[in-house]
């Protein structure tokens, strides 16, 4: 008996099968030694192995499986295509090798189908393939192209460690559940998004049309953790389904890009996002959707408002051993300063601002390494966790980063060093009179004898809340109060104006020493405010 001119050999494959015995298939004859050892003729490398005989197999094996296991583990499909079908079956195509093109194309799966460490040594093509299962692609190799594009995966998708020798689309394809991405690896340009465009052998297919042209969905949480992308990479008005109650939409932590300036997203809602451990610097992020903190005016990453990362992939969020922090603070920050130069080299500068001050929240957060004075309490005995603890509260609301962020929102507000301008004021007018108003020497000497008569120069100060009552020229207390203040006022502004020949001057010593700091608080938050401008309007 032969097959495709090989002759029928004694014994049977001892190919292991996946989940299963060995093959126990009739040996397959051999040409040259292709094989290592005897197989059948369905785990045979003859390229001139009868591709009917082959497929005839295929079709029996697929026919007794009914809606059980067809266990296709280790087959080498020569380079035939397979006719578009729907299987019934579980199909195993574990270890299997395609030689030629791997035509799934509009293909439906009703059950599960494993193409775990499948080697795809042409062009495989997936393209409008339903998966109503789990469809498991891991440590797959696709040696040349591969297309997914307007595929519908029902249940997890798993191309876990997957090998893209060539390009990859997943353009109009529709993730119902998880997509896991994790650590595979993408030589070629990989698109995740974008309407779907037919080409190739896909131009024919024989099914639902409409289904061509539709943009890329995750109903679950796609995970990229620790992938590796070497050329061009795609996410074109691709959406997240944020709906579900898994919190995490996008994970794209860890990942290796080689070409950071090659890599787009562009009308991508990156709300429930995580990008931390990637260079994201030089990342093209365009029309793209942020998340926004409480108030609804600064954006903010998820990494920031996860409260509990306790996922693999976000174990590098957990705080460092003996931190009294909530989590790795640091590493978000330097997220943060790549996501700032990233937009800061678009001269997108408000938005650059929105991740400024995000840097500077999670150096306020963080708590400063301890000092040596720290070190040597620690030493003796002396602190504590409630040491470390008050250190903390009082880094987080009292440092100077805090008040920073008090006065200016980290240099991003304009308007709040202008508020506190008019607080400082208002507060020293109501403190001068306290520690006493001279009447300057400039205004002593251009007043008329009358109006000296009408000043106590044997009182230490001319103008005080003691002396703004009772007074005989002023018609009710009221009224001396008011004048009071309204000269401190002046005063206040004069100070803060540097101006010199202010009417009335605060009295020596406590009052030298209130406008001395007056002057330092007002002229920063004069600097704070200028700062604020050349930021917002920085060209």
């Amino acid at each position: 008996m032969t097959h495709g001119g090989g002759q029928l050999g004694r014994g049977v494959c001892q190919i292991r099968m996946f989940n299963s015995g060995v093959c126990g298939r009739p040996i397959y004859g051999q040409i040259g030694g292709v094989e290592k050892s005897p197989v059948c003729l369905m785990h045979s490398h003859n390229p001139s192995k009868n591709p009917r005989d082959f497929l005839a197999e295929f079709e029996r094996i697929l026919a007794d499986a009914g809606t059980g296991v067809a266990n296709f583990a280790g087959f080498v499909f020569p380079d035939e295509s397979l006719p578009t079908r729907k299987f019934i079956a579980e199909c195993i195509f574990n270890d299997a090798e395609f030689l030629g093109f791997a035509d799934f194309l509009g293909s439906e799966f009703a059950n599960r189908v494993v193409f775990s460490q499948t080697v795809f040594r042409k062009h495989a093509a997936f393209t409008g393939a339903t998966f109503e299962k789990d469809a498991v692609f891991a440590w797959a190799s696709f040696l040349r192209g591969a297309e997914f594009g307007a595929a519908t995966f029902r249940q997890i998708a798993q191309f876990q460690e997957a090998q893209f020798a060539g390009p990859v689309q997943f353009r109009g394809t529709e993730f119902d559940r998880d997509a896991i991405f994790k650590s595979a690896y993408f030589e070629a340009e990989a698109y995740f998004g974008g309407l779907m465009a037919v080409y190739g052998a896909g131009v024919d297919a024989p099914f639902d049309k409409d289904r061509l042209f539709r943009p890329t969905v995750f109903k679950g949480e796609v995970n990229f953790h620790g992938a590796a992308f070497m050329g061009r990479v795609e996410f074109r008005e691709t959406r997240f389904d944020i709906a579900s109650s898994r919190k995490h939409r996008m994970i794209f932590t860890s990942v290796h890009l080689e070409r950071p300036s090659r890599v787009v997203f562009y009308k991508t809602d990156l709300r429930t996002a995580l990008l931390h451990n990637s260079d994201v610097s030089e990342v093209v992020f365009s029309n793209v959707l942020w998340r926004r903190r409480a108030n609804g005016k600064k954006m903010v990453l998820e990494e920031e408002c996860s409260t509990s990362p306790t996922e693999e992939v976000t174990e590098a969020l957990l705080a460092k051993e003996e931190s009294p922090d909530t989590r790795n603070y640091g590493l978000i920050e330097e997220l943060y300063q790549q996501l700032k130069k990233n937009y800061d080299d678009k001269r997108d500068y408000r938005t650059a601002g929105d991740f400024h001050y995000g840097e500077m929240e999670m150096k306020r957060l963080a708590t400063p390494p301890r000092n040596a004075a720290t070190r040597w309490l620690k030493g003796k005995g002396i602190t504590g966790q409630r040491f470390d603890a008050v250190r903390a509260w009082w880094h987080k609301r009292l440092s100077p980063i805090a008040w920073y962020r008090y006065a200016s929102e980290y240099g991003e507000s304009y308007s709040r060093p202008v508020l506190w301008l008019g607080v400082i004021l208002i507060s020293f007018a109501l403190l001068y009179p306290i520690a006493g108003l001279d009447l300057a020497a400039s205004s002593r000497t251009g007043r008329a004898l009358s109006d000296v008569s009408t000043i106590e120069v044997s009182h230490p100060s001319a103008m005080s809340y003691s002396r703004a009552f009772g007074c005989a020229q002023r018609p009710s207390p009221c009224a001396g109060l008011t004048v009071t203040f309204g000269h401190s006022l002046m005063t206040a502004i004069g100070v803060a104006a540097f101006r010199r020949n202010i009417q009335y001057e605060p009295a020596y010593p406590w009052g030298r020493l209130l406008s001395i700091l007056e002057i330092v608080l007002t002229s920063s938050l004069l600097a704070l405010f200028l700062l604020a401008l050349r930021r917002q309007f920085k060209r």
